[in-house]
């Protein structure tokens, strides 16, 4: 689904013409028995994929059977097309909990009424290597230091 499709499919999810007219492709390791859908991410909405990049999702048909923390691609009425965590709350509160890779975002409950679709994350395709976050490179520069500090400590007390 590129991201210029998004508005008209949360309007024509439903309409079974719109549905048909969407492009098809096949992959060799997907199941020709299952339903699949691919959304194109589009900023940090998608985190922690690249822009553009495209999440394949498997369509999920019974959501009592989501099992906790699975990421998913969730259809909605009022919050779009998300990529979340999602835990199930459905037979206790008729709610699931979203959860975003990003830790910029908070998770929030849904109302199962408000969900359109959910599809399982199966892959995704990318011509984007993913960046290294600076956080890490800051860490690693400082356990080489720490690394090359205790070198020169063992030397000169073994020395």
């Amino acid at each position: 689904m590129p991201v210029k499709a998004t508005a008209g499919y949360l309007t024509g999810y439903g309409d079974v013409d719109f549905i048909n007219a969407l492009p098809s492709y096949t992959l060799p390791f997907l199941s020709r028995e299952k339903s699949y859908r691919s959304f194109q991410t589009d900023g940090d909405s998608m985190y922690p994929f690249p822009e553009k990049a495209i999440i394949i999702g498997e369509y999920v048909d019974d959501w009592f059977s989501l099992k906790d923390n699975f990421p998913c691609i969730v259809v909605t009425l009022n919050e779009g097309i998300v990529f979340k965590l999602v835990s199930n709350r459905i037979d206790d509160e008729r709610t699931v909990r979203l959860t975003s890779l990003n830790p910029a975002y908070k998770p929030y409950d849904i109302n199962v009424s408000e969900i359109c679709e959910i599809w399982k994350y199966k892959c995704f395709i990318s011509d984007t290597i993913f960046e290294v976050p600076q956080s890490i490179d800051l860490i690693n520069n400082s356990i080489n230091e720490i690394k090359h500090d205790i070198k020169n400590i063992l030397k000169k007390h073994c020395s």
